[in-house]
């Protein structure tokens, strides 16, 4: 048997921390190496450089579907949305989409997002300096989550709350933990959050209420009736998918702005670049990483036949920089671009909440820009790192002042 030869023998791409994945991605677009040999977790993984393959596969959930790795990954997270597959999946998550559509998300706006969002800035009342991801960011993407679900968490146990969700999403925070050791510690950390879960779905059956939980039990998904066991996967999903990704984006837009000189002054003096820009920084600073996925039908990618079986790696960072489908990829463009990128998935398996994230994004950049004046970076040197979760560790910013919140009869730019 031919031994595969790695092109960079010396990286894990699973267990080290690639703080330039993006630029050693388009470096092999330049060079035309649209699919490379990788070590990953130890063994042979394929990765994926460009856009067009990279969207091609996202797009197969025959030949490559995302089931599998979920189930895999997640394996003491029950069964949602993310380890469904074909008809399954699709009829489910029809069952859902009213719940997050554009109207949905802006009826939200008034009601929730902008008063959750005030609430934490006003805190940092006599604070000059915040870590953003943990004091701000963090906790309204949770927030924003309990809100739709309905769970009230209070404050003082909001954090081991938050890191219980953690827990149990056993690819992260990998720290040279085993896969056994990682998924004892999920399973602990999911029959907590179970116990914690089990009286309040019952509760919602007798006094339901404008929630998703109240959704759950009094309404069918897929045309049948959900179990309890099954709307604490839905639960737990709900968090991990709606507060941990949002929340690190919030923070990954927040240092792509404030790490470009002059942009922060731009953005406040031309509050008509904001929205364009926010959707530049998405596709620049997706927290989505490498996507592992496993090859179930043959499949052949710029002429490389991969057997069943196979690990792909889709670079979604260098896929939304292509240097041979993007314009000046690296850019934050003011005006639209014609070309979608990646950041939220594409086919089948692309992001239900993507309105809800977006709205909390464009709220936070608002907010974060025109109530705290002097915003800035302590520490200039900060990278985004990580290989599956892109996140900028230690996120410091400081501030000269809190203003207070517009009243809610003015509109956000």
């Amino acid at each position: 048997m031919t031994q595969i030869q790695y092109r960079f023998p010396e990286i894990d791409f699973k267990l080290d921390s690639l703080d330039d994945l993006p630029a050693k991605l388009q470096e092999l677009q330049r060079q035309g190496e649209r699919i490379i040999p990788v070590r990953y977790d130890n063994r042979t993984a394929w990765l994926i450089t460009g856009f067009a393959d990279v969207a091609d596969l996202l797009g197969n959930d025959v030949g490559v579907p995302a089931g599998p790795h979920y189930a895999r990954e997640l394996d003491t997270f029950g069964k949602t949305l993310l380890h469904m597959q074909g008809e399954e999946h699709r009829r489910s998550k029809a069952s859902f989409t009213p719940l997050f559509s554009v109207g949905a998300v802006r009826r939200m706006v008034e009601a929730s997002l902008l008063p959750l969002a005030n609430g934490i800035i006003d805190r940092f009342e006599g604070k000059r300096e915040i870590d953003l991801y943990v004091e701000y960011a963090s906790p309204y993407s949770f927030r924003v989550i309990s809100t739709i679900l309905g769970i009230d968490v209070s404050r003082d146990e909001e954090q081991d709350f938050i890191d219980l969700l953690v827990s149990a999403l056993q690819t992260k925070d990998v720290d040279g933990a085993s896969y056994e050791e990682r998924q004892a510690r999920a399973g602990r950390a999911v029959d907590r959050l179970n116990a914690f879960l089990g009286p309040m779905i019952e509760t919602r059956r007798s006094n339901p209420g404008d929630d998703l939980i109240s959704f759950l039990v009094h309404n069918k998904v897929a045309d049948r009736s959900v179990s309890d066991a099954e709307i604490r996967d839905y639960i737990r999903h709900t968090y991990i998918a709606g507060f941990d990704t949002t929340g690190l984006q919030i923070a990954n837009v927040m240092w792509t702005i404030l790490s470009k000189e002059g942009l922060r002054d731009h953005l406040l003096a031309t509050p008509a670049a904001r929205g364009p820009v926010l959707e530049e920084t998405i596709r620049v600073s997706p927290v989505t990483g490498l996507l592992a996925r496993t090859i179930f039908t043959p499949t052949v990618v710029a002429g490389v036949e991969l057997e069943v079986g196979s690990t792909v790696l889709m670079g979604v960072p260098g896929a939304n920089r292509d240097v041979n489908y993007f314009d000046h990829p690296d850019a934050l463009s003011e005006e639209k671009r014609a070309k979608p990128n990646l950041t939220f998935g594409r086919g089948t398996h692309f992001c239900l909440g993507t309105h809800l994230a977006k709205e909390e994004l464009r709220i936070s950049l608002e907010l974060l820009l025109t109530r705290l004046p002097g915003l800035r970076l302590v520490d200039l040197r900060q990278k985004m790192v990580g290989s599956m979760i892109r996140h900028v560790p230690n996120m410091r910013v400081a501030f000269d002042a809190v203003l207070p919140a517009k009243p809610t009869n003015e509109k956000l730019a």
